[in-house]
């Protein structure tokens, strides 16, 4: 039997490699097992159960490993709440939060018996981006210990999904569409979900919400607080969506199976959670697509698809529960000198800008963000909280490294740019690629949305324009 879930098996002993790899890993689990208290066991069970299934739609380079990723993503945190509940205890670090991570590191297994073929541009960005997280690593070890590891897979790992596409087949190429309709159907089911949270709140989220002290966002009460569906919190969940409405809105091929149903039951839950910037994301992300169009009869056809979507959304949004709180949050964005939130970052941009002109080397991976949590029982550190994605990255990255990253980005932007000046090689997939920059850019003046699943969902977005340009020509 060659063919099992996807592709064919090329070289057997890769295979065999596998095989004596997971025995190995059987047997130490056998060791260790026997000296975990009952939740780690757990925990590590459902950890190993999820790596295993990614292993092999890996290595057997199934249709079905992106979608599996994409969700684990999306439903981990809620299968760690679950997890907890279930065991009767919270529990403030847990192996199940590292689950995405492994998950998608088993990209690597795909890679096995694939040859890799960059060209200069490939190689250009590549490098980019290799050496200013080799130079974060090396800061955050020096500087901050464990934490930095977490970090940088949190930059790291997402990142895989560019590599893997330059090694997608014809054929593997013409799975784009079903992926992209893959994540709205995602996005879909968490919203589904957070409507669900918001009226009933269920016990594993309320477990939740009383052990992490989230009060910025409400009351551990139904109808009290923003939802966050099966995500740790309201920033990455609106995220997630903001990130996944862009092409719903705008292509049928990548509605997914709810069609405009899904679309206006993700822009409602993205409404509810309040979070403005993902909001903005959105709404740049849609313009940015338009604009690059090939044709003016098409950019009309657009402009008419978001007006009537926006037209309907604000109907709908004085009609359901919390529609008061969306009308007034939404209201500030034109009021911004009276905002304070907006005059608190604003304070904390001005602070913190001084601080890294002040210290180009920056100070690696492990100084801010949820890192901090790694080393200091649970809790986040002193820069656990960063109100600026740009000097995020520079705080990080230093001055060195931080212009790497972004020239990375740059040179992305390009090779879209110049592929959409040619109306013979315009291709849609270059056109949200496009998109996702601009929008990302933008986005980083509020938040850093590089580590974890905001990561892993723009790479992913650009990695449907990053493939092999012959295979890409061939797959049109």
């Amino acid at each position: 039997m060659n063919r099992l879930i996807g592709y064919p098996i090329k070289i057997r002993k890769n295979f065999y490699l596998l095989m004596i790899m997971m025995l190995s890993s059987m047997f130490v689990i056998g060791y260790i097992t026997p000296k975990l208290n009952k939740v780690y066991l757990f925990q590590m069970i459902l950890l190993l159960a999820f790596t295993l299934i990614g292993v092999l739609l890996s290595y057997f380079r199934s249709r079905m490993l992106l979608v599996y990723i994409l969700s684990l993503w999306a439903l981990m945190p809620g299968i760690r709440r679950i997890s907890d509940w279930m065991v009767g205890e919270f529990q403030s670090v847990s192996l199940l939060s590292v689950g995405p991570l492994l998950v998608t590191s088993t990209i690597l297994f795909s890679l096995m018996h694939k040859k890799m073929v960059f060209n200069k541009e490939h190689k250009r960005i590549l490098y980019c981006f290799l050496c200013s997280f080799i130079y974060a690593l090396i800061l955050g070890v020096l500087f901050n210990k464990a934490a930095a590891i977490y970090e940088m897979a949190n930059y790291v790992v997402p990142a895989l999904v560019m590599i893997y596409s330059l090694t997608l087949t014809k054929t593997e190429l013409q799975k784009r569409d079903f992926w992209v309709s893959s994540l709205s159907n995602i996005a879909v089911i968490i919203s589904v979900y957070g409507w669900i949270q918001y009226f009933y709140l269920p016990p594993w989220d309320k477990l939740w919400m009383e052990n992490v002290q989230m009060n910025s966002i409400g009351l551990a009460e139904p109808m009290s607080f923003r939802i966050f569906s099966t995500l740790n919190s309201p920033g990455p969940f609106a995220l997630f969506l903001s990130i996944a409405v862009i092409p719903m809105i705008l292509e049928r091929r990548w509605r997914g199976a709810f069609g405009w149903f899904g679309v206006f039951i993700v822009l409602s839950a993205l409404a509810i959670s309040l979070v403005r910037s993902s909001w903005i994301f959105s709404i740049v992300g849609i313009i940015v697509y338009i604009l690059f169009s090939t044709s003016t009869i098409k950019k009309i056809k657009y402009i008419s698809l978001v007006t009537m979507v926006v037209i309907v959304l604000l109907n709908v949004i004085t009609m359901i529960p919390g529609g008061n709180d969306i009308s007034e949050r939404f209201s500030t964005l034109g009021n911004l000198e009276e905002d304070n939130s907006f005059n608190a970052r604003l304070q904390f941009t001005m602070e913190m800008a001084k601080n890294i002109l002040k210290n180009p080397i920056g100070h690696g991976f492990g100084a801010s963000g949820v890192s901090t949590k790694v080393g200091n029982n649970g809790s986040l550190g002193e820069n656990g909280t960063f109100d600026n994605g740009i000097l995020n990255i520079f705080f990080t990255f230093g001055w060195v490294g931080g212009i790497l990253f972004f020239y990375g980005l740059f040179l992305i932007f390009k090779i879209l740019k110049q592929k959409l000046s040619n109306p013979k090689n315009h291709h849609k997939y270059y056109q949200l690629g496009t998109a996702i920059i601009v929008a990302l850019l933008v986005s980083l003046l509020g938040f850093n949305s590089i580590p974890g699943v905001g990561g892993l969902l723009i790479w992913f977005m650009l990695s449907l324009s990053f493939v092999n340009e012959a295979n890409e020509i061939n797959s049109k």
